[in-house]
Formats: C-alpha cells, sequence, structure tokens
C-alpha cells in the first residue's frame, strides 16, 4: 500500500528541534491528527516520558499516553503513531521497534541527530514512508 504522509510545518520544525537536542536517552511521544485510508496528515506532536530512560529503547509512560488519547478524543483528532529518537543509531527501525511496530501499526517517525524519517508498520511488516511538509491541516 502506497502510504502518502503529510506534516504540517510547525510540526515539523518541532521534530527538527528534536533532532539537534535529543540527548542521551531516547525520546518519545505520539503523533496527533487524521488518518483516512492510506493517507495520514499529522497536525500535531506531544512528548511522553521514556520510562525505560535507555539509549536503546524506550516505553511510553502509560500515564501521560492515556492523557494523550484523551487529549486527542477532546480534540475530534487521533493519535495516529508515535515518535522517538535513536540518539546512537541511524534513523532506521530497530529490532525492538520492527516488533512494536506489529503491536502498534500506524506511522513511525524515526529521529537521528542527522535525519527524521517515517515508517509505516504493521503486523506484515514496515515500508518508509515520505514526509509531505504543508501548510496547513487540509
Amino acid at each position: 500500500m502506497n502510504f502518502k504522509v503529510k506534516v504540517l510545518g510547525e510540526v515539523f520544525e518541532k521534530l527538527e528541534i528534536i533532532k539537534s537536542s535529543m540527548g542521551e536517552f531516547e525520546r518519545c511521544g505520539v503523533l496527533f491528527g487524521k488518518a483516512h485510508g492510506n493517507e495520514v496528515q499529522i497536525t500535531d506532536i506531544a512528548e511522553i516520558e521514556n520510562v525505560k530512560k535507555s539509549p536503546v529503547e524506550f516505553e511510553l509512560d502509560p500515564l501521560q499516553t492515556l492523557k494523550a488519547f484523551e487529549r486527542a478524543e477532546e480534540s475530534g483528532i487521533d493519535v495516529v503513531g508515535v515518535w522517538h529518537t535513536h540518539p546512537s543509531w541511524i534513523a532506521y527501525p530497530s529490532k525492538k521497534d520492527m516488533e512494536g511496530m506489529k503491536i502498534y501499526p500506524g506511522i513511525w517517525i524515526v529521529i537521528s541527530k542527522s535525519e527524521v524519517r517515517a515508517y509505516f508498520g504493521d503486523e506484515k511488516g514496515f515500508v518508509e514512508v515520505e514526509l509531505k511538509i504543508t501548510g496547513s491541516p487540509r
């Protein structure tokens, strides 16, 4: 399936700031927006504490994640995926990421010190998807 992923310019700027200030541990969070078939529009992100506090893996804080889903529901948007950093590796899914994609299918943004890349993953595997930067949510 060919996915189209649009991200607001201001949201991409937030991802770029994370890229330039990632720190020693993986950072993580969720992606807000709307999904319609194979098209996804990312309209915001939220950073969520990595309870693993690890340079090589992440686990979203459950309470903060619940609050993010509640925020999405109250705002009439969806949680369309997750993002996380690879402070000491490339912006490519690790084996743990691939396993996570099987459990939590959707858009996964991986940020290294040099780039921001997006993937769609599910129980069948994953594919890289292009992030198209837009100026408005439409």
